[in-house]
């Protein structure tokens, strides 16, 4: 969230200037998470290891603790992210049109997420031979 104040200037630059900006942020982020990684001494709690197959080297050095935020979680996310909201401010057609449409009414999404949620569990339980019931009683 403090990144995105951060950027509120930058996103007022002129579009080619801003995605340009972004680019390299992007890059910068992914780099630095790469390095970071790769010295597996800071950045991250659980430093990763080899494994039996690359696979699995590649899964243990890409695994990093979300909770709380590492630096590594960060740089891994937020480079990436910076790369493609560069990328898809040029996006166009009607699928873009509905992903802005999301983006700009969130809260009513985040609502109408929890009912939607609310409704799927309900079926689910009817049919799988269950009951869906609601309780106004406070259990003691």
């Amino acid at each position: 969230m403090a990144i995105g104040y951060c950027l509120g200037p930058l996103l007022r630059q002129p579009p080619e200037r801003r995605r340009r900006s972004l680019v390299i942020l992007g890059v910068l982020g992914i780099a630095a998470f790469l390095v970071l990684r790769s010295a597996n001494g800071y950045g991250d709690p659980q430093p990763w290891s080899a494994q039996p197959n690359a696979v699995y080297t590649a899964l243990a050095f890409l695994r990093v603790r979300k909770y709380p935020p590492s630096l590594d979680f960060l740089l891994m996310t937020l480079g990436p992210s910076l790369v493609a909201l560069a990328w898809l401010e040029r996006a166009r057609g009607w699928l873009a049109m509905a992903i802005v449409t999301l983006g700009r009414v969130p809260l009513f999404f985040f609502v109408v997420h929890i009912y939607t949620a609310h409704a799927l569990a309900v079926v689910t339980a009817y049919a799988q031979g269950g009951t869906a019931t609601f309780s106004s009683q406070i259990m003691a």
